[in-house]
C-alpha cells in the first residue's frame, strides 16, 4: 500500500540523518552531527505510524549519540538525561520483541551505560545493580545467539563487575568474575583467528594478576603477568608498529617486575632489567607522548622507587619519587584523568613510607 511505502521512505530518511549524525560526531564535527540527529528525531516525531520496532530503535540510537557527545565533554548531567531516554527506548524495544537479539543487545548497552555513569559518579552500589541487570541480559543474549560479538559484550559486562568488586575490596569475588571473563577470551582465542581476542586475554590476565597480588598470592600473580607478557610479545612480534600492543606489553612487563620482586623470585637487578624492557617498548612505540604512554613511564619510575625503598636506597627512592611527582602534572588530576590521580596517590604513599623510614632511622 501507498502508506507503507511512505512510511518506509520516511524511516529511510530518518535513518540517513541519524547515520550522518554519527559520522559527523566521529569526525569531530559535533554541531553538524547534533543537527543531523535532531533532524532525524523531528522526522520520527512527525510520523508516529512508522513501524514501532524501527521507530523505537532509531529514537534509542539518536539519544545514545547525543549522550555520547555530552559524555565526551564531561557534561554528565546532560549525558544522563539522554542515557535515561536510551534505556527507556531499549526497554520498550525488548517489551515489543523479547527474543530479538538486536534489541537485547541494545538493552545490554543501555543498562551498561547506566552502570558506567554510576561508577564514574562513585555510586558503586547502583553501578553493581546496573551491571548485574546487564549481565542477565547478556547471558540471555548469548543463549539466543552465540557469536563472538555477543560473547565480547558479555565479557565486558563481567569485567565491569569485577572492577567494582575489586575496588570495594571483595577480591575473591573479583577474582571469580575475572576468571569467568578470561574463560570467554580463551574460548574465542581457540576458535577465532582475530588477534583482538589475544589482546583481550592478555590484558585480562594482567588484571587478574593484580587482584592476586593484592590478595597476597604473589607466586600466582607473577605467573599470570608472565603469561600475559608472552601473549603480548607474540602480538608485538606480529606487528611491531602497533604502539597500543607495545604499551600493553610494557604494562605487563611492569606487572611482572613488580610481582616477581614482591614474591622474592626476582632480585632487584632482575626487576630493574624487566622495567628497562618495559621502557624500551614505550620508547619504540609510534606515539611515545600520549597520555597512556606517559602514565606507563611514570609507573616505571614509581616501581623503581619501590624497589629502591625496599633495598634501603633512600636517595634513589627520593629522587625517583620526586621526578614522578613532578611529571604528574597537578592540573591533570581531574575526573577525566583518574589514573593519574591514583598513580599520584601511590607515589605520595611511597614518599610517606620513605619519610617514615628516614625518621625511624
Amino acid at each position: 500500500p501507498e502508506s507503507e511505502r511512505t512510511n518506509r521512505s520516511t524511516l529511510t530518511s530518518a535513518k540517513a540523518f541519524r547515520q550522518i549524525g554519527e559520522v559527523r560526531i566521529a569526525q569531530g564535527e559535533t554541531e553538524k552531527g547534533l543537527a543531523a540527529l535532531q533532524q532525524a528525531a523531528l522526522i520520527l516525531e512527525r510520523n508516529p505510524d512508522i513501524d514501532r520496532g524501527n521507530r523505537l530503535y532509531e529514537f534509542g540510537q539518536i539519544n545514545y549519540w547525543i549522550a555520547d557527545v555530552h559524555f565526551r565533554n564531561f557534561e554528565f548531567d546532560k549525558a544522563r538525561a539522554h542515557i535515561d531516554e536510551y534505556l527507556d527506548f531499549s526497554r520498550q524495544l525488548v517489551d515489543f520483541a523479547p527474543n530479538n537479539p538486536e534489541y537485547l543487545l541494545e538493552l545490554l548497552y543501555a543498562e551498561s551505560n547506566q552502570g558506567t555513569l554510576a561508577y564514574r559518579a562513585h555510586d558503586l552500589q547502583v553501578a553493581r545493580q546496573q551491571f548485574h541487570k546487564a549481565l542477565a541480559i547478556g547471558k540471555k543474549l548469548t543463549k539466543l545467539q552465540s557469536s563472538p560479538e555477543n560473547d565480547l559484550e558479555l565479557a565486558t559486562t563481567i569485567s565491569w563487575l569485577g572492577a567494582i568488586e575489586a575496588s570495594t575490596g571483595e577480591l575473591q569475588s573479583a577474582y571469580e568474575l575475572y576468571q569467568e571473563e578470561q574463560a570467554i577470551y580463551r574460548k574465542l582465542v581457540e576458535i577465532e583467528s582475530d588477534r583482538r581476542y589475544v589482546e583481550y586475554l592478555a590484558n585480562s590476565l594482567r588484571v587478574i594478576a593484580e587482584v592476586q597480588r593484592q590478595s597476597g598470592k604473589l607466586q600466582q600473580a607473577k605467573e599470570l603477568s608472565e603469561e600475559s607478557t608472552r601473549y603480548l610479545r607474540d602480538l608485538v612480534a606480529y606487528d611491531p608498529q602497533n604502539s597500543i600492543w607495545r604499551r600493553y606489553l610494557a604494562l605487563s612487563l611492569i606487572a611482572t617486575a613488580r610481582n616477581g620482586y614482591s614474591a622474592r623470585i626476582h632480585s632487584a637487578d632482575e626487576s630493574h632489567a624487566i622495567l628497562s624492557l618495559a621502557l624500551e617498548e614505550i620508547v619504540n612505540g609510534a606515539e611515545i607522548n600520549t597520555t597512556e604512554n606517559r602514565l606507563a613511564r611514570y609507573q616505571i619510575d614509581i616501581e623503581r622507587a619501590r624497589i629502591a625503598l625496599n633495598e634501603g636506597d633512600s636517595l634513589a627512592a627520593n629522587r625517583l619519587l620526586e621526578e614522578a611527582l613532578k611529571n604528574i602534572d597537578h592540573m591533570q588530576i581531574e575526573e577525566k584523568d583518574r589514573e593519574f590521580y591514583y598513580l599520584y596517590m601511590e607515589a605520595m604513599y611511597l614518599l610517606s613510607c620513605l619519610l617514615y623510614t628516614s625518621d625511624a632511622a
